[in-house]
């Protein structure tokens, strides 16, 4: 690759997330280890923006989406990879146009598929809606290209599984666009104790006056977290994890955690029964038609069944084995020779 290096498009904030901000990063610093000059675009003054540059990364601020194009054909990128969701047909032949040479795009069902020279779409609600026999892009799918932290895998044996789990962690990503929170808190309080609830609020999360209204009268204790050092060793060491549908659950699963969820975008719907499909989960429903009601009763079975638990442990590391970030990086440095 020249020294032009590679350029990576993404975004994270309250309303669309982090976590393609935190899997861009983990590609960026391996990719900066293996010897390729990365650079990152980001809207400005944003959560994202503000994570990746605390990880000393070097990064482009962007006033807008137009504000891309005249990057990318004035930094001198040789690669530009787009971790946008789906990309148009015209923006990817525009890049062209302004001499790049390569182009990868993740997650991508739309104009990638056609123009991108590299497609890697880890999320499984993707797999089947669209003709991948007809993509002229190389296509790799599924949990085996998930780019997850490094320290997302499982080193050791998962952790017991006790006869009623107590230790629970609502970690619903880096925004919680949905309020899944205050919800599940309230949901959490018809159940007896004793129970021990731990809140993680990512970089974007709000408090606003419901979700303190639910700690307030919880009758379990909560112990709120931001800004968790080391959020893998949090994971490891509770009972259940209740989560949204997004990366979150490829690191629940490569960690060996149980974890419940709730789809907060129609497409987490497809990921959330994919994983609850290979028993590493159980699936609570779309977060727009939650009974408070059925979330305890299925919540109680699941707290109340040592079994269901350890086998979700055992099931995930077998479906996402955590070296998605290594085969990417192989495709990218290919791709790039």
């Amino acid at each position: 690759m020249p020294a032009a290096g590679i350029l990576i498009r993404v975004d994270g904030d309250h309303a669309i997330g982090l976590g393609h901000i935190f899997r861009m990063r983990a590609l960026t610093q391996r990719l900066i280890r293996n010897g390729f000059p990365v650079a990152l675009a980001v809207r400005r003054e944003t959560p994202g923006e503000m994570v990746l540059r605390e990880a000393g990364l070097t990064v482009h601020g962007l006033a807008d989406d137009e504000a891309f194009l005249p990057l990318a054909r004035n930094c001198g990128a040789g690669m530009v990879i787009l971790d946008v969701l789906n990309t148009s047909v015209d923006l990817l032949r525009t890049l062209r146009q302004t001499g790049i040479r390569r182009l990868v795009t993740l997650d991508d069902e739309a104009g990638g598929l056609e123009e991108a020279d590299l497609v890697i779409n880890a999320i499984v609600s993707l797999a089947g809606r669209y003709d991948a026999a007809a993509c002229r892009a190389q296509l790799y799918e599924g949990p085996a290209y998930m780019i997850l932290q490094p320290e997302m895998v499982r080193s050791g044996p998962p952790r017991p599984a006790p006869a009623r789990a107590r230790r629970l962690l609502l970690c619903f990503g880096g925004s919680d666009t949905r309020g899944l929170s205050a919800r599940v808190l309230t949901v959490l309080g018809a159940l007896p104790g004793p129970l021990d609830l731990h809140l993680n609020l990512g970089p974007a999360a709000l408090q606003d006056e419901e979700l303190i209204s639910a700690r307030m009268t919880s009758p379990h204790p909560v112990t709120v977290m931001r800004g968790v050092p080391d959020l893998a060793a949090c994971f490891q060491g509770m009972d259940l994890v209740l989560c949204a549908g997004g990366i979150m659950l490829y690191e629940l699963a490569a960690l060996g955690v149980p974890a419940a969820a709730i789809a907060a975008e129609p497409h987490e719907l497809a990921t959330v029964g994919f994983f609850a499909g290979a028993g590493c989960a159980l699936d609570l429903g779309y977060y727009a038609t939650l009974e408070p009601n059925d979330l305890t009763v299925r919540l109680a079975s699941l707290l109340d069944s040592a079994a269901r638990r350890r086998d979700m442990a055992r099931c995930g590391p077998l479906l996402v084995d955590g070296k998605g970030l290594e085969r990417c990086v192989r495709l990218i440095g290919g791709l790039a020779a």
